[in-house]
Order: structure tokens, then C-alpha cells, then sequence
């Protein structure tokens, strides 16, 4: 793009150098963002669809990320009060009324509360049972797992 020589050049080429030579990471984390975004704008289609509101999946692609973008701002605790605010903004074209736009929101966030619950108390659970596997284990064993663990945590 820029001739050889060129300082912006230069500066291209050594910030091209910071990224990694395998994409195959790359590539697979995307799919997986992905996939995880396209969920959450299916159960966002489904809400949609259950509160007899005609918002087209194509739409809610467009919309739901600017949302999740929106709440991602640190002015609110877990978005609250933006989430809404933005569906009352973003879906008024469709002709969604906001109280309607205000549902979405509120179904959507006890679906995210449940689900996080969910996976915290399932996450409790497994740290608990290896915990108690590590009580189980011998002293010299426990010595062991100990220095190793906080060998990981330190490097």
C-alpha cells in the first residue's frame, strides 16, 4: 500500500509482526463468537416470535449487536435501563411500540440472570468436588498440587 521506505510503511510491517502466524486460533475463536452471537439473536428472534411481535431475524442481526454494544458501555450496572432504551430506539422503525420493546429487554435479561445462575452454581459445584478431592489426596500429595498450582497462577 504505501511505497518502500515509506515511516508508515515501516510501521505496518512491525505492527503486522505482533499478530501471530497461525490463524488457525484466530479462525476457530471466530467461529465460535460467532455461533454465540447468532444464539443470542435467535433467542432474541424467539422472544420476538412468543410476544407476537413481527421482527424479522435479518432485523434483530442488525439490531441486537448495536444493543450489545450499547450495554457494554459502563454507565449502568448489567446494562440495565440501556438494553431498553436502545430496543425502544432501535425497534420504533419496525413499528414496535415500547412497551413491547421494554418486554424484550426484561425477558431477555432473567433469561441471561437463569442461565448465569445456572452456570455458577455448576461451576461451584465442580470447584467444591475437586476441592474435596484434594482433601482426600495424601499430605505429600496436597504439598505437590499446591506448589504446582501456584506455580501456574505466578507464570
Amino acid at each position: 500500500i504505501f511505497p518502500e521506505g515509506h515511516r508508515f510503511g515501516a510501521a505496518a510491517v512491525l505492527a503486522a509482526g505482533a499478530f501471530p502466524k497461525n490463524h488457525r486460533p484466530f479462525l476457530a475463536a471466530s467461529a465460535i463468537s460467532a455461533v454465540f452471537h447468532l444464539s443470542q439473536i435467535w433467542i432474541h428472534w424467539l422472544i420476538a416470535q412468543d410476544l407476537g411481535l413481527p421482527l424479522s431475524f435479518g432485523f434483530l442481526c442488525a439490531t441486537v449487536p448495536i444493543v450489545n454494544i450499547a450495554c457494554s458501555v459502563p454507565i449502568s450496572i448489567n446494562g440495565l435501563g440501556v438494553r431498553e432504551a436502545m430496543y425502544v430506539l432501535l425497534f420504533a422503525p419496525a413499528g414496535i411500540a415500547p412497551e413491547s420493546a421494554i418486554a424484550i429487554g426484561a425477558i431477555w435479561i432473567v433469561i441471561v440472570t437463569v442461565v448465569s445462575a445456572f452456570g455458577g452454581f455448576t461451576a461451584d459445584r465442580v470447584i467444591v468436588a475437586a476441592d474435596e478431592e484434594q482433601t482426600d489426596a495424601e499430605p505429600e500429595q496436597q504439598t505437590e498440587n499446591k506448589t504446582t498450582w501456584q506455580a501456574k497462577a505466578a507464570g
